[in-house]
């Protein structure tokens, strides 16, 4: 049978072992996660790119995923405080980008203050009130990328939570994304 440490031999270089590969994977962490990174691979498909916190910096490279949006953003999230997302949701909305947002409607006394703003943006905003919590946190941007993950568009998610982010290049994906966004706001209180 194979054993990987045995503490009970030699305890001392069992130690050792563990702290040397626990500094190991650190030192490797580091490297693949730096911080404000998308991390990037390229399978037969099309193009995908990770972030995760902490540390910090999702946020910003969602931002800027946003800036890069030229005809539509359509949004489903629980959660949707983070100032630099917002800001350039109004932005996008401001040039004539199609924006519309699903917004968890179980959460309906945190999204209020949100609504009122967007809405004041000219943004278009729906509840999701299907059943069980709107969980979802996704940005579909011109029907060709899409922005999911555990993240919610939220400070907390940028510091202080563990959260992944993932961005998807390819249209069939965002395509599925899309139906099922169009299907949760037919259903959706406005």
């Amino acid at each position: 049978m194979l054993k990987f440490f045995s503490f009970s031999k030699a305890p001392v270089r069992s130690i050792l072992a563990v702290l040397t590969l626990g500094i190991g994977i650190g030192v490797a962490y580091e490297e693949m996660f730096g911080i404000g990174t998308w991390h990037s691979f390229h399978p037969k498909t099309d193009k995908l790119n990770v972030c995760f916190t902490p540390p910090s910096g999702c946020g910003d490279l969602i931002a800027g995923q946003i800036v890069s949006a030229k005809s539509s953003i359509y949004m489903q999230a629980y959660g949707l405080t983070s100032k630099p997302i917002i800001q350039q949701l109004k932005l996008a909305r401001g040039r004539g980008v199609t924006v519309r947002i699903l917004l968890d409607g179980g959460n309906l006394s945190d999204n209020e203050s949100i609504y009122k703003e967007l809405k004041a943006a000219h943004i278009t905003v729906g509840f999701d009130k299907m059943s069980g919590i709107a969980h979802n946190k996704v940005i579909i941007i011109d029907k060709k990328k899409v922005i999911t993950g555990s993240f919610n568009f939220t400070g907390a998610a940028d510091y202080r939570n563990a959260e992944n982010v993932l961005l998807i290049d390819d249209k069939k994906i965002a395509k599925q994304y899309l139906q099922n966004w169009e299907s949760r706001n037919k259903a959706s209180k406005k």
